[in-house]
């Protein structure tokens, strides 16, 4: 029986072709991928990330009031003059920001909206959040089969006998 070596030089070409294609597909949406993760965030996502924390602290603004007012309340006899630099605006060992986001919420976030939105948007700005979760999932499900294809084609060839190209590399 004569075997034809052109056939298999062929076959073999057209096989370490598919797994150099399917390896650069792997490594360019791997690429992608981390750049998209990486990616500065748009001003509007920073804006927007840091009108929610006044939002938090807006809510969390009755709570810090009545804890600020129990402190002060609870001692009836201390005289105003002794209070004098010794106000707890807050409870120990925080910030005057967290009762300033409170209580001047809404003037904090126009002033944020104002401030940020004079600013230039980055050049290196990456996709909005609300689309980078899309794109993310369009690059993992590449990678996803890229590695599914390179993982049959695998199996096709060590159940041949076959020695997997650069076996010892990846």
């Amino acid at each position: 029986m004569a075997i034809d070596l052109k056939a298999v030089t062929a076959g073999l070409a057209d096989l370490d072709r598919q797994v150099r294609d399917l390896r650069r597909t792997l490594e360019t949406a791997r690429r992608q991928r981390e750049e998209l993760a990486a990616a500065p965030l748009p001003k509007a996502d920073v804006l927007a990330l840091m009108e929610g924390e006044v939002d938090r602290w807006i809510a969390q603004g009755p709570t810090l009031l009545e804890k600020t007012f129990a402190a002060i309340a609870s001692r009836p006899g201390k005289q105003a003059a002794e209070w004098h630099g010794h106000l707890p605006i807050l409870p120990s060992g925080t910030d005057l920001g967290p009762l300033l986001s409170a209580l001047l919420g809404t003037e904090l976030k126009a002033g944020l909206a104002t401030a940020i939105n004079a600013m230039p948007e980055s050049p290196a700005a990456g996709l909005p959040w609300s689309e980078r979760a899309g794109g993310l999932a369009d690059l993992d499900s590449v990678i996803e089969g890229a590695e599914g294809e390179l993982a049959t084609l695998r199996a096709q060839v060590t159940g041949s006998g076959l020695r997997w190209p650069a076996a010892g590399l990846y």
